[in-house]
């Protein structure tokens, strides 16, 4: 109970002393020319949250709260029935009434000279007349618990989107243009092609969990994607001559599930987080192999299924009022790779550990509507035993496979 007293204690001491002053007539209003009120209060001066609106000098205020760092909790009425709770700033209050001239003195004809008495050290007053509510009192400090800001509403803002804390899901759409590069290889490296295509990708991201004290947020995050690559392969005789260039129609799936942690630095800097990811991922190449002129594959393309655990870290950060920033570094762990048709690489494919960094930058255009850019880079390499199939008129033992994948995307995002 006693430690409750005290937590209250510069809240209580200030509400007297509004209360003081409506019982000496006085009111409350603004002494600076402009005065901001901010959504939520902070442990200091300074303020990092939405300023929903400005009021100016000569305005009085109607005052309900205080912290102990020096925010003034005030509720604003714009018409009869719509009211809502701002934070504004000490210095910028002032408690005062009408001003009252002193009576004049009547000059008188004769003047009359009186020894000055010594001068005492006149006291200096306070920089502000509220100063006094939120200074402590003289008595021995003791420790209390730190007191949980109050939870404040915080209006949308139609011109600058919806704030990152606020929002609870964002669907995303991106048309993406993907490089895939592939090696063969042993003693000798027979097979390197590199690949381009286009495709689109889909993602939804959910706001699950708020954790101490609004520090934590708990996401949980899926996404899509499908590529077609088309690639055109010339045919030679044993001559060297070309007979035939053919089309080969490859295509690339991606899926993905992961719960993704943002912890909040600290409360001055509330736009930077650091970021920690665990999810799985499926890849999948699906081969359009190259036939000869007997319709047998020659091993050029062929199909590759990876299945992975990753977990990572990372970072995120506000640089702009409109642009947020994120990046991400994920290993994978845990690699099941599996080859079509079976034993086209060797036999027993042991996927190594793989890399998959992210970059995503997105920018508010107005009310929910965003635009987002991502690039990712996936590398994976995958060592398998015994003797490959033939493969380009070329038979490898103990071959390694080496895929990479450049994801780019820019696309569109609605903020919910």
């Amino acid at each position: 109970m006693k430690s409750l007293l005290l937590r209250c204690l510069p809240i209580v001491i200030l509400l007297f002393g509004f209360s003081d002053a409506f019982a000496q007539k006085k009111a409350i209003y603004i002494q600076s020319s402009q005065a901001p009120v901010y959504a939520k209060p902070s442990a200091s001066a300074q303020n990092q949250s939405e300023v929903l609106m400005t009021m100016k000098k000569g305005q009085s205020i109607n005052a309900v709260g205080a912290t102990r760092s020096g925010w003034v909790k005030i509720k604003i009425e714009l018409e009869p029935g719509f009211s809502f709770d701002g934070w504004i700033y000490k210095s910028h209050l002032s408690i005062g009434g009408p001003s009252q001239s002193a009576p004049s003195q009547p000059k008188s004809q004769t003047q009359t000279f009186v020894r000055q008495a010594p001068r005492s050290a006149p006291t200096a007053p306070p920089k502000n007349e509220l100063d006094q509510f939120f200074e402590e009192p003289n008595a021995k400090k003791q420790k209390v618990k730190k007191q949980k800001p109050p939870k404040v509403a915080k209006e949308k803002s139609s011109s600058a989107g919806t704030d990152d804390d606020e929002e609870k899901l964002v669907l995303a759409a991106y048309p993406m243009f993907t490089i895939h590069n592939y090696t063969f290889s042993s003693s000798t490296q027979p097979i390197s092609y590199t690949l381009s295509g286009v495709g689109a990708g889909i993602s939804a991201s959910y706001k699950a969990l708020r954790l101490m004290n609004d520090r934590l947020d708990l996401f949980a995050q899926g996404g899509f994607s499908y590529i077609l690559f088309n690639a055109q392969a010339a045919l030679n005789d044993t001559n060297g001559s070309n007979f035939l260039n053919l089309d080969a129609k490859n295509k690339a799936m991606q899926l993905e599930f992961k719960a993704r942690g943002e912890y909040g630095i600290s409360q001055k800097n509330e736009h930077t987080k650091l970021i920690g990811t665990l999810g799985v991922q499926h890849l999948q190449f699906k081969a359009d192999d190259v036939q000869d002129n007997q319709q047998n594959s020659i091993g050029l393309f062929v199909g590759q299924k990876t299945t992975s655990v990753f977990a990572g870290v990372g970072g995120k950060t506000k640089p702009m009022d409109k642009l947020t920033l994120t990046g991400e570094a994920n290993v994978m762990l845990l690699n099941l790779v599996k080859e079509s048709p079976d034993g086209s690489s060797g036999s027993d494919p042991k996927g190594g550990i793989g890399f998959a960094p992210l970059i995503h930058a997105q920018y508010a255009l107005f009310g929910n509507h965003h635009i987002g850019f991502k690039y990712q880079f996936f590398y994976q390499q995958t060592k398998f035993s015994g003797t490959s199939s033939q493969r380009i008129n070329a038979t490898l033992a103990n071959a390694k496979v080496r895929t990479m994948y450049h994801f780019v995307g820019l696309g569109y995002e609605f903020h919910f």
